[in-house]
């Protein structure tokens, strides 16, 4: 079992709560609630890459032998992932909200896409973890000079997106496949950002380090507020892989590591969510969208509000079934602990 670090399960309380606020925006046909919803999605936006990049600073350099590292990874995310997904369809399907038909497809087509929609990050993770070992073993041999090389490589890929405001649909959210850096995009940047960022951190303060990352990501959140303010599409510019997301993820890592020490009270709460942090993120869909939403419909209050209670009341709510799911024989495999 992996050593717990008090600055990641900080991290990982944090991003398994802003995973909830992005879906915990209820539907409004009150156009004016749609910028309070494009703030809070926003904000939530560098979740799962806080998640990727945690991985790489507890995961690389793999140091077990590749069999024996993808069967400790697996049967910890595999059968949580299928039983969630089951789970998920049947109550979907008693709800009305597809057919059995519909469910029984989604079954059947579950090796090559997520049953449930949200569930895509795990198949990114699997992934990840099966090329793992394979890049720790450059990461073993590799100067921090090389890391910052493929960094800076995989950054250009990230600012590609803007060319766009440019020249107009010249590059797609998906790439091109005769880009020539295009083998060095994608969601492995943020595993090796956060292996290089546990290695090599930043310190928050008056230092070049941190002042530059500022700068680039106040300049970017102008730039957002500007495309926002004149109705321009946005949604490829706040998009996973693009270089906006990957400074707020460094700057949220930069952050609560140096913060960590002030949050000590708080520890023992944030150490039992970050240890459910994947039970909650498969649960919470349903939590939020079957169960709170439900309770909060008839409840005329301000989005601004509404939101973050959804979204804190859907946490207890998950931690609370996880809990309890805690008392059946083999629960490992259901919560992902």
């Amino acid at each position: 079992m992996l050593q717990r670090i008090d600055y990641i399960d900080a991290l990982r309380t944090l991003a398994c709560f802003l995973v909830i606020l992005t879906h915990s925006a209820m539907p409004t046909e009150n156009a004016n609630d749609g910028i309070y919803m494009f703030f809070y999605s926003f904000i939530s936006s560098p979740a799962t890459q806080i998640f990727f990049a945690i991985s790489g600073a507890l995961l690389f350099p793999v140091k077990r032998p590749m069999k024996e590292f993808y069967k400790r990874r697996f049967i910890k995310i595999l059968p949580p992932v299928l039983i969630w997904s089951i789970i998920s369809i049947l109550i979907y399907m008693l709800l009305g909200n597809i057919t059995i038909e519909e469910g029984l497809k989604r079954l059947v087509l579950m090796p090559i896409r997520p049953a449930i929609s949200i569930y895509w990050f795990i198949y990114v993770m699997i992934g990840l973890y099966l090329i793992g070992p394979i890049i720790s073993k450059w990461l073993v041999s590799a100067t921090k000079r090389e890391i910052e090389f493929f960094l800076f490589l995989w950054g250009i890929n990230l600012c590609m997106p803007f060319l766009n405001l440019i020249i107009p649909n010249i590059f797609s959210d998906s790439g091109s496949h005769y880009w020539m850096l295009n083998y060095f995009g994608g969601y492995l940047g943020y595993w090796i950002l956060g292996y290089y960022l546990s290695i090599y951190p930043f310190y928050t303060g008056c230092n070049k380090k941190f002042i530059w990352l500022c700068t680039f990501l106040i300049g970017y959140i102008v730039l957002i507020l500007i495309l926002k303010l004149h109705n321009i599409d946005d949604q490829q510019y706040t998009y996973y892989l693009q270089i906006g997301n990957a400074l707020m993820v460094i700057w949220i890592f930069t952050v609560t590591k140096d913060l960590s020490p002030i949050f000590l009270k708080l520890q023992k709460p944030i150490t039992e969510i970050a240890k459910y942090s994947f039970g909650i993120y498969l649960v919470h869909i349903l939590i939020v969208r079957e169960l709170v939403w439900r309770l909060f419909e008839n409840h005329h209050i301000f989005v601004l509000i509404k939101t973050p209670l959804i979204a804190i009341t859907s946490l207890i709510l998950s931690y609370i079934l996880l809990k309890i799911l805690t008392k059946l024989p083999y629960s490992k495999y259901i919560i992902g602990i």
